[in-house]
């Protein structure tokens, strides 16, 4: 359906070049038009729906109808992500607007005000995840690899509160279940997760010398007791010139997005403010009723049919037939300003993840000389808007492929990436790479940071990131990944490789 084109437009002649082309400059803009006769909105959630879909169009108040296709009036992904943001229904996602296009069916579907309450999820035992089992079968061949840990040391000015800032640290610690999570094995050998609120303790400040701090920083980052302790460190340090925060959160429990919701948390607490409701444990209980449904059956066979019957190129070509898991990294400033991609995502009508990773495709093409490209993408998966002030791992990898020769022009490859993107997002309920064994560590991975780090949210309390020895870090067998940051208005791009794959100077090329 969603290669049928929405709207036809007559010509009496196509405008055309001095060389004898279509001038598309000068096609007509395409007239959007209502998909049924007009019917006004039934309900509180229809009537919600209809007006967020017209303030997204940019349509006239009362315009939109309860059976009016959201994407034959001109909507598209960012489109359904402002009315997914402006609606004020829990539980809406981009998916739910995708897949049933009318206010009137998604208001249905979606059952609003059914949602599995969060106080009763808590006191579930949940199977762990793939991605989680994935982590935690890792940490076990090496009990003392800090791999997966994510730690950070924050400096602050002398005018912030020490006693506080711990007091702040606690109270949003309290407010995300996932930061309290045991597991354990029950009855049938499986892992399972629940919360004990009492793996979290009140923090203490501590005293201390600025030499002995700096001595400190090599000693704080330490391997986690997957079933024996608390994920989740706090310490609040207080010298004369300075106060310190550190924290380290085990990835089963976190990801990059929950890094800057949980600071976020903190200033909030810091200021007496209130601090919105996190669903970790409702998200984790709908993961695992999913499983089995027919719908994930069909999202599971899109993914298939899409990387069905290609060899495809995955990641630039190493220089040595090598798995060697030693770290190479190159941090690189692409000379790209943040406003000059939100232009192009104006411009465009794309977002700046379909630009990346469009980008990515070309890249691997003009390096590798293939023109079957695959690469993955790693989302925040918070699609939901009762999912943004979660903390745990929520994240998700999907696939983009496609045979370059279909695509000869910019234009049309952001269009099949962007198509792409948004199937995976209606497809989400499958995490496909977990889910099939897909051997992520040899594709290449598009990894999105914008807006996640911790100083960027205390900048008004003068915060800087202080580096930490990590010496138990084990190199994750990745072949090649790229994390794209926002940095003061500047996109750098870090790219993460297996050093001994590749001579020096082969990641520079690709990078460039």
């Amino acid at each position: 359906e969603y290669m049928v084109p929405t709207v036809y437009m007559l010509l009496a002649a196509m405008p055309m070049t001095p060389n004898g082309k279509i001038n598309r400059k000068v096609l007509p803009e395409p007239e959007f038009v209502r998909s049924a006769k007009y019917e006004p909105p039934r309900s509180p959630a229809e009537k919600k729906l209809c007006e967020a879909f017209a303030r997204a169009l940019g349509m006239p108040e009362n315009s939109v109808g309860r059976n009016d296709d959201f994407y034959r009036l001109g909507g598209n992904s960012i489109k359904s992500m402002l009315v997914m943001a402006s609606a004020g229904i829990e539980g809406l996602s981009a998916k739910d607007i995708f897949k049933y296009k009318t206010a009137a069916r998604i208001a249905k579907e979606i059952h609003l005000g059914k949602q599995v309450a969060e106080d009763e999820a808590r006191h579930h035992f949940i199977p762990a995840t793939t991605e989680q089992i994935g982590m935690i079968d890792s940490q076990f061949i090496n009990l003392r690899s800090t791999t997966f840990n994510l730690p950070g040391l924050i400096r602050f000015s002398a005018r912030v509160d020490a006693g506080k800032l711990a007091e702040a640290v606690f109270r949003a610690a309290r407010n995300h279940p996932a930061l309290s999570t045991n597991f354990f094995l029950d009855g049938n050998g499986r892992i399972v997760q629940s919360v004990d609120s009492s793996l979290l303790k009140a923090i203490e400040v501590e005293e201390i010398s600025e030499e002995r701090l700096e001595e400190l920083s090599h000693e704080l980052v330490q391997p986690f007791q997957i079933f024996q302790e608390s994920l989740f460190r706090a310490r609040v340090f207080r010298t004369p010139e300075h106060v310190y925060l550190f924290t380290d959160m085990h990835h089963t429990i976190s990801d990059g997005v929950s890094i800057g919701v949980f600071f976020g948390d903190v200033m909030r607490a810091y200021r007496g403010e209130e601090m919105a409701q996190d669903f970790y444990y409702t998200y984790l209980s709908r993961e695992y009723a999913k499983f089995g449904t027919e719908e994930y059956a069909e999202a599971r066979e899109y993914f298939r049919n899409l990387l069905a019957g290609r060899n495809w190129c995955v990641v630039p070509t190493p220089d040595f037939d090598t798995w060697d898991a030693a770290p190479g990294e190159l941090l690189l400033d692409s000379g790209i300003t943040s406003a000059e991609i939100a232009g192009v995502e104006k411009r465009l009508g794309v977002s700046k993840n379909v630009i990346l990773i469009a980008a990515a495709m070309l890249a691997l093409r003009e390096y590798c000389g293939k023109t079957a490209i695959r690469v993955n993408f790693l989302t925040s998966n918070r699609m939901e808007s009762w999912l943004r002030n979660t903390v745990g791992l929520v994240f998700k990898i999907f696939p983009v492929a496609a045979d370059l020769n279909l695509f000869p022009t910019g234009e049309s490859l952001l269009r099949e990436v962007s198509r792409q993107v948004t199937e995976c997002f209606a497809n989400s309920v499958c995490n496909y790479s977990t889910e099939e064994n897909i051997p992520l560590r040899d594709a290449l991975l598009i990894n999105f940071l914008f807006g996640t780090d911790a100083e960027s949210e205390m900048q008004e309390f003068d915060a800087k990131d202080i580096p930490l020895a990590n010496e138990g870090h084990v190199a994750a067998a990745a072949r090649f990944d790229i994390y794209v940051e926002d940095r003061s208005g500047s996109v750098q791009m870090l790219a993460d490789y297996q050093k001994n794959a590749y001579r020096p100077g082969s990641a520079k090329k690709f990078m460039d």
